[in-house]
């Protein structure tokens, strides 16, 4: 296959893959808005220390990065 039709497995229903994908994506942009609030030192989170902020962003960036690489390898795993 070529990368764009493994594009094409992101909007068509029928794709093996699909539900997994846009789960995975889902759920990654969630933990990249996650990150950035944490980054930015929200007042949603209420730490007392900034090392409270520093683990939690490291925690969440760590998530953020292994959900988008999967939806990554779901969308793209049939070209190689």
């Amino acid at each position: 296959m070529t990368w764009t039709y493994c594009l094409k497995s992101l909007i068509d229903p029928f794709h093996n893959e699909f539900v997994n994908i846009w789960i995975y994506i889902i759920f990654a942009v969630y933990f990249w808005i996650q990150s950035f609030l944490i980054l930015g030192k929200s007042s949603v989170y209420e730490f007392n220390n900034d090392e409270d902020y520093y683990y939690m962003f490291v925690g969440t960036l760590g998530i953020a990065l292994s959900l988008s690489a999967t939806a990554l390898y779901l969308t793209f795993y049939s070209i190689g």
